[in-house]
């Protein structure tokens, strides 16, 4: 009986052992598998990580872009204002000359008028002088006739 409880207590002892070292052996496998998974996150960390340091790097780039842009943009404005004034100024002037050329051409209108007027009266006056010319040549061949008809030769013109 003594044996026969020794046998028992060495079985029960036997499948304790067996059973602690299956315990053992699926806490070692879940250790592995923990193990395993921890790696595999502190991978996934780190390249997250990286792709976090890149993801930041590229937005301070962008910001710097989006900033120089901005500045970029406010310069063109500047600009674009400065042009637009420059413009308006521009259509003043040429509306100014528009009009000044309006009036020098409808002064040049009034006095080609006058001119023509004026080249009118000259011939007028030219073919009155003519006119008088020819009448006062006439007239002193009517008194030299008179003259001689008359016989005195006094009168001289």
């Amino acid at each position: 009986m003594c044996l026969e409880r020794s046998q028992i207590e060495i079985e029960d002892l036997r499948v304790q052992l067996e059973r602690e070292i299956n315990i053992s052996k699926s806490l070692h496998e879940d250790l592995d598998k923990s193990r395993k998974l921890v790696l595999e996150r502190d991978e996934e960390i780190t390249e997250l990580s990286c792709k976090l340091r890149a993801a930041e790097l590229m937005c301070q780039q962008t910001e710097d872009h989006l900033s120089r842009t901005s500045t970029d943009l406010a310069l063109e404005r500047a600009r674009c204002d400065e042009l637009t004034l420059s413009l308006q100024e521009s259509e003043g002037l040429l509306t100014q000359t528009r009009s000044d050329c309006l009036s020098y051409a409808l002064e040049n209108q009034r006095l080609t008028e006058d001119i023509r007027e004026a080249n009118q009266q000259i011939v007028s006056y030219k073919a009155k002088l003519d006119a008088q010319g020819a009448d006062l040549i006439a007239t002193k061949k009517s008194l030299r006739a008179l003259q001689r008809d008359i016989g005195t030769d006094d009168i001289k013109w």
